[in-house]
């Protein structure tokens, strides 16, 4: 019955929530993922990898750097760096 409304099976829908507390978690904090993992449900740091590779195809640390991504297009990080340098902004500014 509920497969049938909700399109997926129960363990689909939790794991579904899962991933969508981790990332927030993840977009939000430098928390490490052991911590969130057990904060999510999750049975541990590399149980969570596996599930977010299945689910979205991107591990957390990848999703981590990809959710700062997005942040940085809306506010400028304070500082940025690069393998051959680093900007201080607010020393330039």
């Amino acid at each position: 019955m509920f497969a049938k409304h909700a399109q997926m099976t129960p363990s689909a829908f939790v794991e579904e929530l899962r991933v969508d507390a981790a990332r927030r978690i993840l977009g939000g904090t430098d928390d490490p993922l052991k911590t969130i993992a057990f904060k999510c449900g999750f049975h541990n740091a590399t149980h969570m990898r596996m599930v977010f590779l299945r689910r979205i195809n991107v591990t957390p640390i990848q999703c981590r750097q990809q959710m700062r991504g997005v942040q940085s297009v809306y506010g400028m990080p304070r500082r940025m760096e690069r393998a051959d340098q680093s900007v201080d902004f607010e020393a330039t500014a």
